[in-house]
């Protein structure tokens, strides 16, 4: 059983550290694509049913924010 539960602790320890990985990366993305973007850009909509990419940008921070929120227990500052 002790075996089992090291094993299962080192298992989570190294998702934790993919998960940190693939975050920083897709921040790091996210970044670079709203620095990259003119005024043009951010207000663009293909088509009435769907988002600019401003409010698709906005529909992301508001998925982290939910994602943060459940996971420290902290109600959410804005919804």
């Amino acid at each position: 059983l002790s075996l089992f539960m090291i094993v299962m602790a080192a298992q989570f320890a190294l998702a934790q550290s993919d998960i940190l990985t693939d975050w920083e990366r897709a921040k790091s993305y996210t970044k670079e694509y709203l620095d990259a973007a003119t005024e043009e850009v951010i207000n663009y909509k293909p088509t009435a049913d769907t988002r600019s990419f401003a409010e698709q940008m906005l529909h992301l921070a508001m998925g982290n924010v939910g994602i943060a929120s459940a996971s420290t227990g902290k109600e959410r500052i804005f919804k």
